[in-house]
């Protein structure tokens, strides 16, 4: 089946996925005429939104297309190689749109091998909160590697406690990084970016 007038916000292979809501004008954003769509298992779209993927029998593929089940759909870009170069999530209006057609399509099955497992990616946070944590990350590796004494302050700051051991602060304070996006956060970002 083919769709009409799809807008994507091409993302490299590895990067982060954006909702539209967080797309930008300097985006690489595209509107795609005509483009396939296939049917796919839950599995199949989860591994191709989570992992680093190579299409096998690249020349029965298009360039460009779409792979959804019930619940997502998502915008692919391969490589002459079969390499997954570039991802998109869809806008509302074309993911309502495939939803209403997805149970006429008959199943498809892609046969691809996962060149890299990488890290579930933690969705729900804007643009600007996976931005702010990846840099909260950095420095705080930064402080543990060459500057122990200031983290040690933070985490004291942070915890309104004594600790004298750098190891145990900076594995701590990873460790409240992991999920989501809260006031303790924007606190840390906060004392880490002063210094």
């Amino acid at each position: 089946m083919k769709i009409n007038h799809v807008l994507v916000n091409w993302s490299l292979f590895d990067e982060e996925l954006l909702e539209p809501y967080e797309w930008k004008e300097e985006d690489d954003i595209e509107l795609i005429q005509t483009i396939d769509l296939f049917y796919v298992s839950k599995k199949c779209l989860s591994d191709f939104i989570n992992n680093i993927i190579q299409i096998k029998e690249v020349k029965q593929w298009p360039h460009e297309f779409i792979i959804a089940n019930e619940s997502s759909a998502l915008a692919i870009e391969l490589d002459m190689n079969g390499h997954v170069k570039y991802r998109s999530v869809l806008t509302y209006d074309k993911r309502t749109e495939i939803q209403e057609h997805i149970d006429s399509l008959d199943k498809t099955t892609l046969s691809y091998e996962i060149k890299e497992y990488c890290e579930i990616k933690e969705y729900g946070l804007t643009r600007n909160e996976r931005v702010k944590k990846q840099f909260m990350m950095q420095k705080l590796e930064l402080l543990y590697k060459y500057q122990p004494k200031k983290l040690l302050s933070i985490f004291n700051q942070m915890q309104n406690k004594n600790e004298k051991d750098p190891e145990f602060a900076y594995k701590r304070l990873l460790m409240q990084l992991q999920h989501g996006y809260l006031a303790s956060h924007e606190y840390l970002y906060k004392l880490l970016y002063l210094i």
